[in-house]
């Protein structure tokens, strides 16, 4: 059986340079599936302490990669299939190059700064100055590292979902101001780590069970904007779970990196895509007032002529068919009413709540001639389409006062 020269010499790379992080006390992960784009992870230590400052590697090693030399150092050139990749990875990345003729590694940090385009291609150049060695750990350190601030983030939910197998939490969060993904990833450890100790239970049940017990499982949702939390449009997602938990109540768990101490992360991949779709459907205060309050007088007046209609066929004024006619004819109206509820645009944030309880309104106005539809006449007697249409009636008076009370906080 024969074996590739060309992976004997990459894994010569891999090794030699895990080797030389090793030896410096840094944290070595080589990665398992290296065609993808990255050989391994490293993670920097410090007073014997992990602070989640990780950098990704691409290593390359042999002496075919030194051909191409200028006075700064190594000119490498790559293909726009792996540039694209490593821009888009949720860690810094850094090129490695190991001359093992030497037993030395040079390095760069891929981005739009170092990568110079060549019309075909693109190419950078890996500075001889920069060897991977400890004398090197500040300029590695601070491309992951920014200034970080204790009010960074805000847990803005948790909810305990636990149950007689496993203490678990599931908690929103949201960044504030820009970060860079590994400042994010910090983040996500911490907050992970104190979730573990929390004593929060939805009922007492749970207490009794898991009161003064560390969590086994934690998730969380990471946002970037209060406008992304109310779209369900989260950056990133995490998911931890104790090593020591029983394989029974292991739930499944999210496809991503190992970021240590068992976390794995998924990053969102259309996150900005959806941000603008979201943003160029979300209308302002004022046009979202019109569009919705112009629907609800309409509604409003339309529900007020079915419940007259139905006052007089309660007191015998109008037969059965005639009633019936009538309220077929105001599905139609409901129908047509409620689906251009549903196409308006999204609200601001500030009208969230009001939106919300808007859309519940316009649903109980359409249920209350929802059993006058071709296909609730055929589904209901008489004496089933009058309980429905009361029941949905209440439902439609108890959700308008709530829509009052709403608009009168955000007017």
């Amino acid at each position: 059986m024969k074996v590739s020269q060309t992976n004997q010499q990459a894994d010569i790379g891999v090794y030699a340079v895990g080797l030389k992080v090793s030896e410096i006390g840094w944290i070595f992960r080589p990665q398992p599936l290296r065609d993808i784009g990255i050989d391994a992870h490293i993670e920097f230590v410090e007073n014997d302490e992990s602070k989640a400052e990780i950098l990704a590697l691409q290593i390359k090693s042999g002496k075919s990669w030194f051909k191409k030399t200028c006075e700064q150092g190594v000119v490498f050139r790559g293909d726009s299939k792996h540039l694209e990749y490593w821009c888009n990875y949720p860690l810094p990345v850094i090129i490695v190059l190991h001359d093992d003729r030497i037993n030395t590694a040079y390095w760069q940090v891929v981005d739009e700064e170092t990568v110079i385009s060549t019309g075909q291609g693109w190419k950078m150049i890996i500075p001889f100055s920069q060897k991977l060695e400890r004398a090197s750990q500040t300029a590695l350190k601070s491309l992951c590292r920014s200034v970080f601030h204790s009010d960074s983030s805000s847990l803005l939910s948790l909810k305990d979902v636990s149950h007689g197998g496993a203490k678990r939490y599931s908690a929103e969060l949201i960044i504030h101001g820009n970060r860079s993904q590994a400042e994010i990833i910090r983040v996500v450890k911490k907050v992970t780590r104190d979730l573990t100790n929390r004593e929060y239970y939805q009922n007492a049940l749970t207490k009794q069970r898991w009161a003064n017990t560390p969590a086994t499982v934690v998730w969380l949702f990471v946002y970037l904007a209060l406008e992304d939390v109310k779209n369900k449009n989260w950056i990133c997602r995490s998911c931890w779970i104790d090593k020591n938990l029983d394989k029974q109540f292991i739930p499944g768990g999210i496809s991503g990196i190992n970021i240590g101490d068992g976390i794995y992360i998924d990053w969102s991949i259309d996150y900005k895509e959806q941000a603008d779709i979201y943003k160029k459907k979300t209308l302002n205060k004022e046009e979202f007032f019109y569009k919705s309050l112009h629907l609800l007088e309409q509604v409003k007046k339309l529900v007020k002529e079915i419940a007259q209609i139905r006052t007089s066929y309660e007191q015998n004024k109008i037969n059965l068919n005639f009633f019936t006619e009538k309220m077929a004819q105001y599905e139609a109206q409901l129908t047509k009413v409620n689906q251009q509820s549903m196409s308006i645009g999204e609200s601001p944030l500030e009208c969230k709540d009001f939106a919300n309880t808007f859309s519940r309104v316009m649903s109980d106005a359409y249920n209350i001639v929802l059993p006058f539809s071709e296909r609730g006449l055929k589904t209901w007697d008489e004496s089933n389409r009058d309980f429905l249409m009361k029941q949905a009636m209440q439902q439609y008076e108890h959700d308008l006062v709530r829509l009052e009370y709403e608009l009168e906080k955000i007017r």
